[in-house]
């Protein structure tokens, strides 16, 4: 059944078994390609090769310490005449009187900031809407009854409840 195969990288690595094998996973598929390895030494290689391609290589990373790499570095500027300025930490120091002075403002643009949004919010307009096909029926401060049709708006002025905004349809 083996002759009739040839044995190449790509076959190997098709193979479940063989698979298995590479990783250690089934007794079974082991103990076969132990066989099949030792009756068939002339593919050793190749099988070497993909079972290194399944299982992974893990290549050791060595890379230079950061003292070699900057020796290395002013070197080359050196040679090429560039000087590398050295980093410097700039620290701003704040006296208190700024930090009071930026302090104050905060808290006066927060204390104006709700001040006119409350004086705005508290407008002396009221307002009421209805969406598509809903009605509402309300009483108005003067008594006065509305049924206010769908998609509709009807505003007043709290200080002058009779003059009357319409959009859309009512009836009185």
């Amino acid at each position: 059944m083996d002759k009739k195969h040839n044995f190449n990288l790509q076959y190997f690595l098709n193979d479940a078994s063989f698979e298995n094998w590479a990783k250690d996973l089934n007794k079974n598929d082991v103990s076969y390609w132990n066989n099949w390895i030792q009756k068939n030494p002339e593919h050793l290689e190749t099988v070497e090769n993909a079972k290194s391609i399944i299982t992974g290589i893990n290549f050791n990373q060595d890379y230079p310490s950061n003292s070699i790499v900057e020796e290395a570095l002013s070197k080359v500027l050196n040679k090429i005449d560039i000087d590398i300025p050295a980093p410097t930490k700039s620290k701003k120091v704040h006296s208190l009187n700024t930090v009071l002075l930026s302090t104050a403002a905060a808290v006066l643009l927060i204390l104006i900031g709700y001040s006119s949004l409350t004086y705005f919010t508290n407008q002396s307009t009221t307002i009421h809407r209805t969406n598509y096909g809903e009605i509402i029926d309300l009483k108005l401060p003067d008594g006065t009854s509305v049924v206010l049709n769908g998609n509709s708006e009807i505003s007043y002025d709290k200080e002058n409840p009779r003059l009357l905004n319409l959009k859309g349809e009512a009836y009185f």
